[in-house]
């Protein structure tokens, strides 16, 4: 009986040294040093706070860059391209050409102009300046009109190879579907 006490004590305090070392007090104890692999992690979440930091350094001054040169250009590129390129075109648009001759221009300047990525407000300006109202409103919607035509043709007539282009790459054409998804409502959010 001796015996079996003390296998049953060996086995009640191997269980109980288990029991501690298995336990949550246990793992709350732990060393101040970090473990190797800790120390690693730690590293390269520095690096990778100080890269993210100078990152966001680049960034800000970037924008800032691209403020002051924004800015530099509203006070001095507008006015001198309004005082030399613009008024001088639309003088001359008004002075060189007669009446009908001048519609015809406004309304293709007005076509032609978004087509080609150019403004055509200066061209709305001058028909309405010098037609007034009425005949300056026809003509604005007649060169508009035009214009939001003659890039819906262009887009028909190469309708196919533009079929061809995204059957080639297949990831551009999944994009494009998306956009076309949803109804009109869904189709600004």
């Amino acid at each position: 009986m001796s015996s079996s006490s003390e296998a049953l004590g060996k086995l009640r305090a191997n269980s109980e040294q288990h029991i501690r070392v298995d336990s949550e007090y246990v793992r709350l104890v732990v060393s101040d040093e970090p473990n190797v692999s800790e120390s690693v992690n730690l590293e390269l979440q520095e690096t990778y706070k100080c890269r993210s930091f100078m990152w966001w350094m680049k960034a800000l001054f970037g924008c800032f860059i691209i403020l002051l040169l924004l800015a530099a250009f509203l006070k001095w590129g507008v006015p001198f391209l309004l005082d030399k390129v613009l008024l001088p075109i639309m003088q001359w648009e008004a002075t060189a050409f007669g009446r009908p001759v001048l519609a015809l221009v406004l309304v293709a300047s007005l076509a032609l102009f978004p087509v080609v990525l150019l403004p055509s407000g200066p061209s709305m300006w001058l028909a309405g300046m010098i037609f007034g109202y009425g005949l300056g409103f026809v003509i604005i919607m007649v060169g508009t009109t035009a214009g939001m035509v003659l890039p819906y043709l262009i887009g028909l007539s190469f309708r196919d190879r533009i079929h061809r282009w995204l059957m080639r790459w297949p990831q551009k054409a999944v994009v494009i579907r998306l956009a076309g998804e949803g109804s009109w409502f869904n189709s600004f959010g």
